[in-house]
């Protein structure tokens, strides 16, 4: 036992196989010789429960709709309020443009909005119900039909290459902002553009598709992937897969 632990990671992890979502988890020891032993054990003390809460969630005008899950553990909950940007309550009998979906007596509720181009900060209240408390998470999802595509994977070079991606439509004004960034999500190097002007090695002018000026990525670096975005009149952005390969990058 006390080898095995040497090697091994001792914690709690939590999941919602029904919504197949991981919440995250909790490691107490991480390739730890003490980490176990014979007759030792870990006492984990549940949170205490929460307070009405009102959750503030920022909606780009291009998602297609956004998702509200409340997921209860203990407790009961009055029916989750979400309302617009304007204050407006979400009505689940419209149908159309809003799926309310309540199981387990309430403990887990479900509300999809259709925002039909109305970006803002949507709120969703969470009160407990009859028993005066419960303890529960919140997660707020969106679809989108922006989504980027990296085209093509780059060595790394000492001379200036150009980077290209697939936006699936133009903007405003046919630019993008993009940048690198490590795997702990500090941004590497300076900000670059994209062009979808005709002019880039992106194709047709307004096709969607963009190209860079000349880059020379920074030496000594690993980067994983990529980000860009948008300057439309509400910014919008996406991480995309641009794959580098080269054994001088450490």
């Amino acid at each position: 036992m006390r080898d095995e632990a040497g090697t091994s990671q001792i914690g709690l992890r939590y999941r919602n196989e029904v919504f197949d979502i991981d919440y995250g988890s909790v490691i107490v020891s991480k390739d730890k010789l003490g980490g176990a032993y014979s007759g030792m054990g870990y006492k984990f003390t549940p949170a205490p429960p929460q307070p009405t809460k009102t959750y503030v969630v920022k909606v780009d005008p291009l998602i297609d709709s956004v998702v509200f899950l409340q997921t209860g553990y203990s407790g009961s909950f009055e029916p989750m309020i979400v309302r617009y940007p304007d204050g407006t309550p979400v009505d689940c009998n419209d149908t159309a443009n809003v799926q309310c979906v309540s199981l387990n007596g309430g403990l887990v509720q479900f509300v999809q909005v259709n925002t039909n181009g109305v970006g803002g900060e949507y709120q969703a209240v969470i009160d407990a119900g009859p028993t005066g408390s419960g303890t529960f998470s919140f997660n707020a999802m969106a679809s989108s039909p922006v989504g980027v595509t990296g085209l093509g994977q780059y060595a790394r070079s000492f001379t200036p290459q150009r980077l290209r991606l697939d936006f699936g439509r133009s903007t405003d004004d046919g630019l993008l902002t993009g940048w690198f960034q490590r795997t702990n999500g500090v941004q590497m190097g300076e900000q670059f553009m994209f062009y979808d002007d005709g002019a880039h090695d992106d194709g047709d002018a307004g096709d969607g598709r963009f190209g860079s000026g000349p880059y020379v990525a920074p030496e000594r670096v690993s980067p994983i992937s990529g980000s860009a975005a948008s300057s439309m009149p509400t910014p919008s952005r996406a991480a995309i897969p641009c794959p580098m390969t080269s054994s001088r990058w450490t």
